[in-house]
């Protein structure tokens, strides 16, 4: 910009001359400037309804998702007693249960050890749980002692967990405990020790060396344990000794009484000489014996043996009975390994946290209601805040002249018109009685507002929850038990008649077929340490070297148990699973595995050799191996992928895109026409979440090609003031330059007016002087 020189000579304003002559072009830049702010409110504007119908599309989506719908609540009259979890897929019902028993872990214990760094020779130590494989333990000097033993154990992965304790006994005290990993009767425990160390952990039963409690200095008899002493019982327990009579008495010099007692029985013992045994008679005795060394006795000091017991816990199973034996009813009665139980009521998670004793828990399983109550009212608030803000675009207060600032918009119009409609129409291919939202209690009020009646929707889902459900979420029904709906998108389209599902290849799985081998029921087939090891390939994960029981087999079909179930057990491919047949062909047959699993990648193979192998006895070295199919078909005539079982329409199909389907169908099942039908609906939730998605898409969607064209018009606007400002500023030069032209050229004229007048002047006294003859 120019100078802002005043005018000096003219006497003018010149910046408020100029501002004043440039007042159009500011002017001009105003009403820009005012139509940019409009246009950047709007855009805002049109962000804020596409953030509420965001909002509204996630509640919509929420609403027809099944999980919302298959939710269960579950209760638990006893928590102390059961606490229970129920998955989306239970049926609701009601039960009473009574715990009689609790699942325990069976727990053995060895004899008392003096030190738990005694060492106990080299050799090993097996221990088998059930009828499970045996773990053998090398034992050397780098880990014969108690602490290293246990450390050694639980490394081995062998099924239960080691601990040392102290028992609190003066000599011996510490015990090698074992407690298995698995609760119940069948985790019993078994443990055969070969060590060569004077000490070894035993586990069995045995008396630990006596102890003294009361002794007196004067007493210089010790008593003690006699070799053959053997302990018949089975239970820890303490005998506690007491010398009778009176004062200090010699042994050998008369007969000395000595009182004993278990807690439960009692008797006594006689010393009428010194190193010579003496056994326990009567109930509780159970073999114990001892003598003791010359000397002297005191009436009164006492001592005690305890007892070490093996079992210190049986492993017994949870005994529930399921039913109520009132009115004459009979309850079942089921067992379990475990004190969590899954497959007593389908879906549910039965924990058992103490007996009953007597009390029957009533469990109570059905559809959480609350949960889908919440939700609607989420769905109906969040409308409530999109119209509230929608009815403020429409507003006009005649009295303040302020108007909403998408008044008048048709595109908003029509949009809020569609999604209001959308709430409020009917849907074809549904029960009469329920098509509407208004049937479920969410209607609109005078005001435009959406309501919900929690009482209508009560006595709706009484009356038929599928019905209720059906009208949020979309749905499919087939006509065939072998074709089951999946899912669907948006773009799937409604069928009320029915899409044909017609299969041209089954899923089927990958398999391994034996060769031939002698029928074990004819030739018994026997394993042992030499041919037991097994090894295979589930779907491309190879196992752990298997170890199969060494035993002799006497039917194809244990054989093949066998085998099914050391597979299963495998860590590296149990969450695949197999199943293993015998094919019984007479005096021979053949053994054949599958995978669980369906498809192209569903593989069994046996390509993987662990020494010892048992491949070749069992006929499974140079077997066959056959991969699994993937299911093959159309929908409605058009396309599908098959992955496994489930065939899903392609993406690029007119009506049946991203419809899902399981298809349990066997190549038997298979016909030359379609198998079946699939009828397939939207519930308004659907409808809803599809037409939302369609306006907030965030690249094709109408709200995002209506804020590409306000943010086009916002940087049409900035350009123009860009250009309006630019133009102004040069002019506003250009007339700062005209000005200061303007005074210089005045300035000019005011040099040459006042060198005229000089002039003048001097002109003018000349002529005076002369007149007056040069007389001043």
């Amino acid at each position: 910009m120019g100078g802002a020189i005043e005018g000096i000579i003219s006497g003018f304003s010149t910046s408020e001359m100029i501002e004043a002559i440039l007042t159009y072009e500011s002017n001009q830049i105003s009403l820009v400037q005012a139509s940019q702010t409009e246009a950047t409110n709007k855009l805002t504007t049109w962000k804020s309804i596409e953030a509420l119908m965001v909002s509204i599309k996630a509640d919509a989506n929420l609403l027809s998702d099944k999980s919302l719908w298959y939710a269960k609540s579950a209760t638990s009259s006893n928590e102390d007693i059961i606490s229970i979890s129920a998955g989306n897929d239970t049926s609701p019902g009601n039960y009473f249960l009574t715990v009689d028993q609790l699942a325990t872990h069976h727990q053995v214990a060895s004899q008392g050890i003096s030190s738990q760094t005694q060492s106990f020779g080299s050799g090993t130590f097996e221990i088998e749980v059930g009828n499970g494989t045996k773990t053998t333990i090398s034992i050397d000097n780098s880990n014969n002692t108690l602490n290293s033993l246990k450390d050694a154990i639980n490394e081995s992965g062998a099924g239960v967990t080691a601990a040392v304790i102290n028992d609190g006994s003066e000599f011996n005290q510490y015990r090698l405990v074992l407690t298995a990993d698995d609760s119940g009767s069948a985790g019993e425990i078994t443990v055969t020790t070969d060590l060569s160390g004077e000490t070894v952990p035993i586990f069995g039963s045995a008396f630990d060396l006596p102890e003294k409690l009361s002794w007196s200095d004067e007493a210089t008899a010790n008593p003690i344990l006699t070799t053959g002493a053997t302990y018949t019982g089975n239970e820890n327990k303490t005998y506690t000794f007491t010398v009778s009579g009176t004062g200090q008495q010699t042994i050998g010099d008369g007969d000395i009484e000595v009182e004993w007692t278990d807690g439960t029985n009692s008797g006594t013992i006689t010393v009428s000489a010194s190193d010579t045994d003496i056994v326990l008679t009567g109930d509780g005795a159970d073999g114990l014996s001892l003598y003791f060394s010359a000397g002297d006795l005191m009436a009164g000091d006492t001592f005690q043996v305890q007892t070490f017991a093996e079992t210190i816990q049986q492993g017994q199973d949870a005994q529930v009975r399921l039913g109520s034996s009132e009115g004459g009813g009979s309850p079942i009665v089921f067992t379990h390994y475990s004190n969590t139980i899954t497959d007593l009521i389908d879906g549910v998670t039965l924990n058992l946290n103490s007996i009953s004793d007597g009390e029957q828990v009533e469990i109570k399983i059905e559809e959480d209601r609350d949960q889908i109550k919440n939700q609607i009212s989420s769905f109906v608030q969040r409308y409530n805040e999109y119209q509230e803000f929608i009815d403020s675009q429409f507003s006009y207060s005649e009295d303040a002249g302020k108007a909403g600032l998408l008044l008048g918009e048709t595109s908003l119009m029509l949009l809020h018109n569609d999604i209001r409609s959308t709430i409020t129409n009917s849907l074809t291919g549904l029960p009469d009685d329920m098509r509407r939202l208004g049937q479920a209690g969410i209607t609109f009020d005078s005001s435009g507002q959406l309501t919900f009646d929690s009482s209508v929707f009560d006595e709706a889902i009484e009356e038929d929850f599928t019905k209720l459900m059906n009208l949020f979420k979309s749905n499919g029904a087939t006509n065939h038990a072998g074709i089951e709906y999946i899912s669907s998108s948006g773009v799937t389209q409604i069928s009320t008649s029915g899409y044909d599902v017609n299969i041209t290849q089954a899923a089927t799985k990958g398999s391994y077929t034996g060769t031939s081998i002698d029928n074990p029921a004819v030739s018994p087939l026997t394993l042992n340490d030499t041919n037991n090891m097994f090894q295979v390939t589930i779907n491309n994960i190879t196992s752990d070297e298997i170890e199969l029981t060494e035993k002799t087999y006497n039917s194809g079909e244990e054989l093949a148990q066998e085998l099914e179930d050391r597979i299963n057990d495998d860590t590296n491919v149990s969450g695949i699973g197999v199943t293993v047949e015998w094919v019984d062909g007479g005096n021979s047959g053949n053994l054949v595995i599958r995978s669980n699993t369906y498809g192209a990648t569903s593989t069994i193979v046996v390509d993987v050799e662990p020494e010892n192998s048992a491949h070749q006895i069992l006929g499974l070295k140079e077997g066959s191996s056959e991969e699994g199919l993937d299911v093959e078909g159309t929908i409605n005539g058009e396309s599908a992928t098959g992955v496994g079982q489930f065939l899903t329409g392609n993406s690029s199909n007119e009506n049946t895109a991203d419809l899902k389907l399981l298809i349990t169908l066997t190549e038997a099942d298979l016909t030359e026409d379609a198998e079946g039908l699939i009828y397939f609906n939207k519930g308004i939730a659907d409808v809803l979440n599809d037409k939302l998605t369609n306006y907030t898409d965030p690249y094709e969607g109408v709200l995002k090609s209506r804020k590409d064209s306000m943010e086009k018009s916002i940087e049409s606007y900035a350009d123009r003031i860009t250009f309006l400002s630019g133009l102004m500023e040069s002019k506003r030069e250009a007339l700062y330059t005209q000005f200061a032209e303007m005074e210089s050229a005045l300035a000019e004229l005011q040099v040459q007016e006042e060198y005229i007048t000089s002039m003048t002047e001097t002109m003018s006294n000349i002529s005076n002087f002369r007149v007056s003859g040069g007389r001043s």
